[in-house]
């Protein structure tokens, strides 16, 4: 199980590899766009975006040219606004979803992203960005929705790509992966299977100043080291097949298996040895068909499973702790969906539909004694939970002579579990307004909930940091629900200038409280009263002759978070924190191809509930090269985190609670090559929405 601490959402992550071992840790993680319109193009030099409905469609190709870019999340990263966070792509500084080819992915954010980076860069046809997706994608928020070149022949093809990558940070860590596509004239099937193995290290140390009620102060001070060896084995197996145009029927299953096992030691005041062993599954198959008259039906199950078994030995301050503790996560989740788009005359489109999810949550956690004296041991709990999502929406379009584009949707929403039973309504409207040439005005509102982590809301109970801290559920958790408004101006096709406002309701995230009454801190998710955000962003690209491309991205963010019943400590806490990236990309030579790439960001001073975020930055370096025919052999040295400053070590000091973390940082260098046969240009696939699972 995962001890969130919250400070990552702040952070830039490391410019990292492919090759990521999927493993339990204890850190936090923090949580198609096609409109039957005319296209508008914005002309300037050579066009870069243009408007499609309520989406700003970029041309990658010509943004990510002679640029360090060799696969589909790194290309990503170049367009106008799009920053990595805590290894999460965000737009406009808001969090975004990613859609695959008008999609939803049903990925958690870091399976997301091993995916992107095993797809290659020229794969992609074209990028459509919205801030406000409508409500016929069942997508929350902005959305980033990549557009993939599906091509048919006349003659079977064959095609394929191996690709090896060697990181090393403290450890080494790898990923071996094969791809296979085969093309006809009416079905094409795409194969693929990757391996990320190798072993992680990290340390933490902390600085806890506890005070009880009894009047008694207690500075407890710990080191803890934590190395982690694992496997995470991914396939996938798509089959598609074309009738006619606009006529497709679409199977896909995929597969992950990611064996871990972590090892923490403990010292200080507290002297603890634990493990842990997991072995999580995941199957998902899924069937879509879409119909030349507009409708599009399909239905989707997911099957997760995630066993564990942790054991633990600690010498407390106030006593000590033996058990062996099993668990296990077990899901499975269907959704099905129909939809329905109607062009009409004079500009006009017609849509609506409904989704229907239900899950399943069957999970248990027993805990064992391993010594013969008395222990306050958590029980021993069983629990099984069914929950019921129907989303019904409708909207339609209309554009104006290319000069004004409404598109407006409003969707209902109910949400039923055994704590909560809700009718929510979730409006979305978008007006594009395009004055004249090179100028585009965009003007977006929307409403939507957000549910939690399906362990989170279930009545379960585990330890960290040698067991003075306490993971506990919550199964009152309520989901949040945000109103988001936003105006964003693009000049001569390339400068994006954006000012935004969210108001979140019953926010949810994980916090620590140190106990008055007890020598125990508690990590919990907790609704608070609302989240206010107000930021101003610009994205400037730079240039000078064909050596040198940059690209500026300057974000300022006034941030308010209130809780007025967090425990007996309520807060109404409110900061002002900017964050700058600059992405260099050098082009020293066209045969072969080389390219070095040089980036770096900085950010202020941020908080998080009672936590304080110390400013932080990182610098990254990568050297690109492309050679052989056709450019099918890429290598690529890169060294992320330079100087090791990547790393947040928050801290709190609020109202009597005193809290210091150190956190480790080592810099991150390695080497990737890929070679590509048969003219390879890899097929995309949508995937499985772990986002609540367990990890």
């Amino acid at each position: 199980m995962k001890i969130k601490v919250l400070c990552g959402i702040f952070s830039l992550s490391a410019l990292t590899c492919a090759a990521q071992t999927a493993t339990p840790d204890d850190s936090l993680r923090m949580d198609s766009i096609i409109h039957n319109l005319p296209e508008v193009m914005v002309s300037g030099e050579r066009p870069m975006v243009k408007v499609k409905g309520s989406a700003l469609v970029y041309d990658i190709k010509r943004i990510t040219e002679k640029k360090p870019v060799d696969n589909a999340y790194d290309a990503l990263k170049e367009l106008p606004g799009v920053v990595e966070m805590n290894g999460q792509l965000t737009l406009g500084g808001q969090g975004a979803t990613v859609i695959l080819d008008g999609q939803v992915t049903n990925l958690t954010q870091e399976q997301l992203t091993q995916v992107l980076k095993s797809v290659p860069e020229d794969r992609l046809a074209d990028v459509e960005i919205m801030y406000n997706a409508p409500a016929k994608y069942n997508v929350r928020g902005a959305c980033i929705n990549i557009n993939f070149l599906h091509e048919t022949a006349q003659e079977q093809r064959l095609t394929g790509e191996v690709f090896g990558v060697y990181d090393q940070s403290h450890d080494a860590a790898f990923q071996e992966r094969a791809s296979l596509v085969y093309v006809g004239k009416k079905m094409s099937i795409d194969f693929m299977y990757s391996h990320d193995h190798g072993n992680s290290y990290k340390t933490t140390e902390t600085d806890s100043h506890h005070s009880l009620n009894d009047g008694n102060v207690y500075d407890i001070s710990t080191f803890q080291r934590s190395r982690t060896r694992g496997h995470n084995h991914q396939m996938r197996l798509s089959m598609g097949y074309n009738f006619a145009e606009n006529h497709n029927l679409n199977v896909t299953y995929y597969g992950s298996y990611a064996p871990g096992h972590t090892k923490q030691e403990t010292t200080g005041s507290i002297n603890s040895k634990y493990g842990i062993d997991s072995d999580p599954w995941t199957h998902d198959i899924a069937v879509d068909y879409k119909m030349p008259f507009g409708t599009n039906i399909g239905a989707e199950y997911t099957f997760y499973k995630a066993p564990q078994t942790q054991t633990q030995s600690s010498v407390l301050t106030d006593g000590s702790l033996d058990y062996v503790s099993d668990s296990r996560q077990k899901l499975n989740i269907w959704k099905v969906y129909v939809k329905q788009d109607h062009t009409l005359k004079n500009g006009w489109g017609l849509n609506y539909g409904a989704t229907y999810s239900t899950s399943s949550d069957n999970s248990y956690q027993n805990y064992l004694s391993t010594v013969n004296r008395p222990q306050d041991l958590p029980d021993n709990i069983s629990a099984s939970k069914r929950e019921n999502i129907v989303n019904i929406y409708a909207g339609f379009n209309k554009n104006f002579n290319n000069k004004l584009i409404i598109d407006a949707s409003l969707a209902a929403e109910y949400y039923n579990n055994p704590s909560w039973n809700e009718w929510n309504w979730l409006p979305t409207v978008n007006a594009t307004w395009i004055p004249s040439q090179g100028h585009i005005l965009q003007f977006g509102f929307s409403s939507y909930s957000t549910y939690p982590e399906y362990w989170a809301v279930q009545n379960f109970m585990s330890y960290n940091n040698g067991g003075y801290g306490v993971i506990v559920g919550n199964p009152e958790l309520k989901p949040m629900r945000e109103y988001s408004a936003q105006l964003t101006y693009v000049l001569k096709n390339k400068y994006v200038f954006r000012g935004w406002f969210t108001h979140t309701d019953d926010l949810f995230m994980q916090t620590l409280y140190q106990q008055p009454d007890v020598l125990r801190e508690t990590f919990k998710v907790m609704n608070f009263d609302f989240q206010q955000q107000a930021g101003l962003m610009a994205a400037v690209p730079l240039k000078l002759g064909k050596w040198y491309s940059a690209n500026l991205t300057a974000l300022g963010v006034w941030l308010r978070q209130k809780d007025s019943d967090f425990y007996d400590i309520p807060f109404d806490r409110d900061i002002v924190y900017g964050m700058f990236t600059l992405r260099n990309d050098f082009h020293i030579s066209s045969q072969p191809e080389i390219t070095l790439s040089v980036n770096g960001m900085v950010r202020t001073k941020a908080l998080q509930a009672d936590y304080d975020l110390p400013a932080s930055g990182n610098v990254d370096a990568a050297l690109q090269i492309k050679f052989l025919k056709n450019k099918r052999a890429t290598l690529k040295l890169y060294c992320a985190d330079i100087f090791e400053t990547a790393q947040i070590n928050p801290y709190i000091n609020f109202k009597g609670q005193r809290l210091d973390m150190d956190m480790s940082s080592y810099r991150h260098f390695g080497v990737s090559f890929s070679y590509a046969f048969g003219n390879y240009k890899e097929k995309e696939h949508k995937k499985v929405d772990t986002s609540r699972f367990l990890k």
